[in-house]
C-alpha cells in the first residue's frame, strides 16, 4: 500500500492510508464503516486492493482528462473518488458511454463544490453507497441526492 501511494505522490496526488483503505473497504465489501473489512480474508483484502488501485487510477486519470485536475494543488472532492471507484469497479473497471463518464464527472464535482464530504465522512460515504446499489440508477440517484 506504500509504494501504491508513493507512486500517487510521484504524479503528484497526496493521498494517505485511510483514505486508500477507504477505497478498498467500498469495493470489497460495500460499506464505509471499516469494521466490514474485519471479516475479509486476505485473499479478499489483495484482490480488492487490486481492484480498488485500479479503479483510482482509472478515475485520477478520468478526472485529470476531462476536467484538467491533474495534481493535488487542484485536486478537491478527495472524498467523492472512493464512491467513484465502488461505481467504476462494478462496472468491470472502467466506462466507455461518454454521457455515463460525463454525468459522473457532473456529480463529482457538484459533490465537491457544495461541500457533500466536509460534514460526517463516514454518513455520506454510506448514503452514496447505498444509493449506488442498484447500477443501471446509480447515476440518476447520486445526482438527485
Amino acid at each position: 500500500m506504500k509504494s501504491t501511494l508513493a507512486g500517487w505522490q510521484d504524479r503528484s496526488y497526496n493521498f494517505t492510508i485511510d483514505w486508500l483503505l477507504r477505497s478498498v473497504n467500498n469495493v470489497t465489501t460495500g460499506e464505509a464503516k471499516f469494521e466490514q473489512m474485519h471479516d475479509l480474508s486476505p485473499d479478499q483484502f489483495q484482490d480488492g486492493q487490486k481492484r480498488a488501485v485500479r479503479a483510482i487510477d482509472f478515475t485520477l486519470n478520468l478526472i485529470a482528462g476531462r476536467l484538467g485536475l491533474d495534481h493535488d494543488r487542484v485536486l478537491f472532492g478527495r472524498y467523492a473518488i472512493p464512491v467513484i471507484v465502488n461505481y467504476i469497479d462494478r462496472r468491470s473497471g472502467h466506462i466507455t458511454d461518454a454521457r455515463e463518464r460525463d454525468r459522473l464527472l457532473f456529480w463529482y464535482v457538484q459533490s465537491a463544490m457544495w461541500g457533500r464530504f466536509s460534514g460526517s465522512t463516514e454518513s455520506f460515504l454510506d448514503r452514496d453507497l447505498g444509493l449506488a446499489k442498484d447500477l443501471d440508477s446509480t447515476l440518476d440517484n447520486l445526482i438527485s441526492e
